[in-house]
């Protein structure tokens, strides 16, 4: 990701990086490391226990019309490429 200030380089491979490199200009660049903590549904998970736990049926952070809307987008992505799953 480039930006007028800096970048940031996601390391190899980039769905599972354990490092990321941050070029600020004017300074050197950093090198930070992120453990992966899971697959990454885990911040999922977290979310779902807080709003339970709050006695919410629905998220602040992700709407259920937002979360509609975002599987249509990919529904539509999946038949202009014609990909269908088992079981459809």
């Amino acid at each position: 990701m480039f930006g007028t200030q800096g970048s940031i380089k996601i390391h190899s491979p980039w769905w599972r990086s354990t490092h990321l490199t941050l070029s600020i200009k004017g300074a050197p660049d950093q090198v930070i490391e992120r453990p992966i903590a899971s697959n990454g549904y885990n911040y999922e998970a977290a979310e779902v226990i807080r709003c339970l736990h709050a006695g919410r049926l629905e998220s602040e952070v992700m709407s259920l019309d937002e979360t509609l809307a975002m599987m249509l987008t990919l529904d539509q992505i999946r038949a202009q490429w014609g990909l269908r799953y088992p079981g459809e």
